[in-house]
């Protein structure tokens, strides 16, 4: 029997009989659950050693809890739920493997965009950060500035910073343009003129002479004290103002002492090859015995013969506004400075002097206009040739001069070069002069030859030939870059160069427009040898023969030159009789003709065309491009097409003609090695190749002339158009660039 109150006690009896006798070994409770499994020993409930809640094995349920109050045993859950503490080392996990907690990593991964730079952890925030602008300045001016390209996940910069002239100049971050003078020049106290440039350097601009060698600085600008000039102020000068009236004291020594008169200056610079410097303003002939100032101050008006002689040594400079102390002051077009023969004031060219200007030998007129020439006088005396200027024996120096609405009853309204005269005439303008027979605007004859550069030679006219040059008797023109527009004569509208036996003209990207003539519109050139190279000659018209060109009895070369919308009856481009044509690199196109050859009618002649193209040519009878009789023809590399005619409208060849015709494309087809007919196909309206032509690399390389390494347009002649390893010669005169 248990004892009620102790369950750790028993009655036995045997053992006794009035006491509770211990019940050791059985179990007990002793109300406490986590105390574990309790035994009676001793009569008493006492509790084990042993955990009731033992660790179960698991790291990531925790450690294992005894829960008095549950009388279970609970778990402390995941041990890596809390984190370590360190936002940056990401979420913790836990690892039943390795019985720890890992950590997930960087919590602060790439955005993917490159402009907001690189991401990173801030662990003082327990935030994720981006980086500042992964571009910034590089430090250098001249780059431009930096910027992010998130398309190409690159930096890149604007680039060079100035625009214009300006450099960049890094050390001082800035763009200037420097050594050149930006501000106003001035003079300093050496007398020598200097000025900023724009980086805000003072710049030497010029070291003048000195003042003790008769240099002078005024306003900027380096001259000579008066009476000097050159750059060392070693030359003379005498000063021309026809504003200052005729007085005793001119001496021509300065500008306030300044000589009335172009001739007195001439006259008294040439005693010490000077130079004679003349103030804007019109200037007459001066008659026998003038000059002197306190004598002659006008020309005798009946003095036709008056003239202003050119002095051998002495350059004669116009353009002045008359206070200049350097040649360089002057301004030829807004001071005109004009010296013109009516003496007589009526405006009107009857009566006026036959000559405005004789030159000589050694002589410089320059930035003049010479005008109201007439040279209607007695022929014996020379009188009616050289209206606006004559030079006998003479080579002169000419320079932007303009000799207009002069004229002569024979020969040379604007300049007349006789006798071997050779003169050098640049950047001048003739303009409205008129010939009763040759040379309109000029006339060369018997061996003068004039060379020329960059003149203009406009509405000029002879009756009978050459309306703005006329060259004969073995005298030669040389052009390079002139002008020949709207002049008319009965032959040669433009040019005549005829009977030169010794040495070739020789005309340079010279234009030949606008002409008029009966024969030769543009151009005649008759028993001589000529070169042409790089010329137009369009739109000109001839009544008769040879809209652009005639051409008798003369060996001529045109190279890289053009013949277009000439007008004719025959031979609207050009007309050949005798003697032989070189043609290469040539585009004849738009040339009419009332009767034969529109674009080239030619006879008894030889004839040779190399890398042209001949289109839209008309005749209204025959030929259309070519009409030949008893001729020689040598076409090589050719394009014939798109010309008309009712009959041969592309080539209407009279027998005996000789053909060698071959590697051309002949509209209406021709026999011949190499000879095509299929349309060339042109780019638009123009005469360039396309890509897909026939004509491209179907030529012959052999038929180009040596020296000839350029097509029409400056290009490689000779190139591979088709990419096949092979360069061959393009037909026509422009070769395809790939």
């Amino acid at each position: 029997q248990l004892n009620p109150a102790n369950g750790c006690q028993r009655c036995v009896v045997a053992l006794s009989t009035d006491s509770w006798s211990d019940n050791d070994g059985v179990s007990c409770d002793d109300g406490v659950f986590c105390n574990g499994k309790d035994t009676c020993s001793g009569g008493s409930c006492r509790a084990s050693d042993v955990n009731p809640c033992p660790s179960d094995g698991f790291f990531c349920t925790g450690n294992e809890i005894c829960d008095e109050y549950s009388d279970s045993c609970l778990h402390t859950g995941d041990p890596c739920a809390g984190g370590d503490g360190n936002f940056c080392n990401g979420t913790e996990t836990c690892n039943e493997t390795t019985d720890e907690c890992d950590s997930s990593g960087n919590p602060c991964p790439d955005d993917g965009l490159f402009c907001n730079g690189t991401e990173s952890c801030d662990e003082e925030n327990d935030v994720c950060a981006e980086s500042s602008n992964p571009c910034p300045d590089d430090g250098l001016f001249c780059t431009g500035t930096e910027f992010c390209d998130e398309e190409a996940d690159a930096c890149e910069a604007t680039g060079f910073p100035c625009t214009g002239e300006d450099q960049c100049i890094e050390e001082e971050d800035q763009c200037c343009l420097p050594d050149v003078p930006a501000t106003e020049l001035v003079c300093n106290d050496d007398g020598d003129v200097e000025a900023y440039d724009s980086c805000g350097k003072l710049l030497l601009v010029e070291d003048c002479v000195a003042a003790d060698e008769n240099g002078v600085c005024d306003d900027g600008v380096c001259g000579c004290a008066p009476g000097f000039t050159g750059e060392e102020c070693t030359g003379c000068v005498v000063y021309v103002n026809g504003t200052l009236g005729d007085y005793a004291a001119a001496d021509g020594a300065t500008w306030v002492t300044a000589f009335e008169h172009v001739q007195a200056g001439l006259d008294a610079a040439a005693e010490g090859g000077c130079e004679v410097w003349v103030a804007a303003g019109t200037y007459l002939p001066q008659g026998e015995g003038s000059g002197e100032p306190d004598t002659d101050t006008e020309p005798a008006a009946s003095d036709r013969t008056a003239t202003i002689a050119l002095q051998s040594g002495v350059a004669l400079y116009g353009g002045f506004v008359g206070d200049e102390i350097a040649r360089s002051q002057r301004n030829v077009e807004d001071n005109e400075t004009i010296l013109s023969g009516d003496i007589d004031g009526d405006e009107d060219l009857a009566g006026n002097a036959y000559h405005v200007v004789t030159g000589v030998n050694g002589a410089t007129i320059d930035g003049f206009t010479i005008t109201m020439g007439n040279a209607d006088g007695d022929p014996y005396e020379r009188q009616s040739i050289g209206g606006g200027m004559l030079n006998v024996g003479a080579s002169p120096t000419v320079n932007d001069c303009s000799f207009k609405s002069n004229a002569a009853a024979e020969f040379g309204g604007g300049m007349f070069n006789l006798d071997g005269s050779s003169p050098v005439v640049t950047n001048c303008l003739f303009e409205a002069n008129t010939a009763g027979v040759y040379g309109g605007g000029m006339c060369n004859q018997l061996n003068s030859s004039v060379t020329l550069a960059d003149c203009i030679f406009q509405d000029n006219e002879a009756a009978e030939m050459g309306g703005a040059i006329y060259a004969d008797s073995e005298s030669i023109v040389n052009a390079n870059d002139c002008e020949f527009t709207s002049n008319a004569a009965a032959l040669g509208g433009g040019l005549v160069v005829q009977s030169v036996t010794t040495g070739e003209s020789e005309f340079v990207n010279c234009i030949f427009e606008g002409n008029t003539a009966d024969l030769g519109g543009g151009v005649f050139i008759e028993n001589t040898s000529a070169f042409l190279i790089g010329c137009s000659i369009s739109t000109n018209t001839a009544m008769d023969y040879g809209g652009g060109m005639w051409v008798e009895r003369a060996d001529i070369t045109l190279t890289d030159c053009e013949l277009r919308s000439n007008i004719a009856q025959v031979g609207g481009g050009m007309v050949q009789l005798g003697g032989s044509a070189s043609l290469t690199n040539c585009i004849i196109r738009d040339n009419t003709t009332e009767m034969e050859g529109g674009g080239i009618f030619g006879k008894g002649f030889q004839l040779g065309l190399t890398n042209c193209t001949l289109e839209a040519n008309a005749s209204e009878r025959e030929g259309g491009a070519l009409a030949f009789e008893d001729a020689s023809l040598v076409m090589t590399n050719c394009i014939v097409w798109g010309n008309t005619a009712p009959q041969n409208p592309q080539m209407g060849l009279h027998s005996p003609t000789e053909l060698s015709i071959t590697y051309s494309d002949i509209q209406g087809g021709f026999e011949g090695e190499g000879n095509i007919d299929e349309r060339p196909l042109f780019v638009g309206t123009t005469l360039y190749l396309s890509s897909e032509s026939p004509c491209i690399d179907t030529g012959l390389n052999s038929a180009v002339p040596a020296e000839i390494t350029t097509d029409l347009d400056g290009n490689p002649r000779i190139v591979d158009g088709i990419d096949d390893g092979e360069a061959r010669v393009d037909m026509g005169a422009y070769e395809f660039q790939p």
